[in-house]
């Protein structure tokens, strides 16, 4: 924050912002503690407006990239178990099928057993 050292050295030098902003020329008053600038009194106060709207405007813009933060935390969150939950009833499928075609196969070797044990004993009769 913008704070005034007020010393007898300063009255030496000008303030830096009346010449720009205000088209004049006034001994500075005060140095800006935050930047170091020599200003006058009516630079300073408007010096000290401008740095607390700064801080506000960036306090409100951290506020908002923290919220946007936790609802991408909750969005990650929320996203991986959906995830796992897919992947998990997937497999569940594909787990049951093959299960399925183990026992058709199975089937179908003890159906072709019981065939082939019929043609020998056909053969043989």
């Amino acid at each position: 924050m913008a704070s005034a050292n007020t010393t007898s050295n300063n009255n030496d030098s000008e303030c830096v912002l009346c010449p720009g902003n205000h088209n004049r020329n006034r001994p500075s008053f005060c140095q800006c503690k935050h930047c170091s600038i020599p200003l006058c009194l009516d630079c300073m106060k408007e010096h000290h407006e401008e740095l607390l709207q700064d801080v506000a405007e960036m306090s409100h813009r951290y506020n908002e990239l923290q919220e946007l933060l936790q609802t991408k935390q909750i969005m990650i969150v929320d996203e991986t178990a959906k995830s796992i939950e897919n992947v998990n009833r997937y497999f569940d499928v594909y787990i049951e099928e093959l299960r399925d075609i183990r026992q058709k196969i199975i089937v179908n070797m003890e159906k072709s057993k019981q065939d082939a044990r019929v043609r020998k004993e056909t053969c043989n009769a």
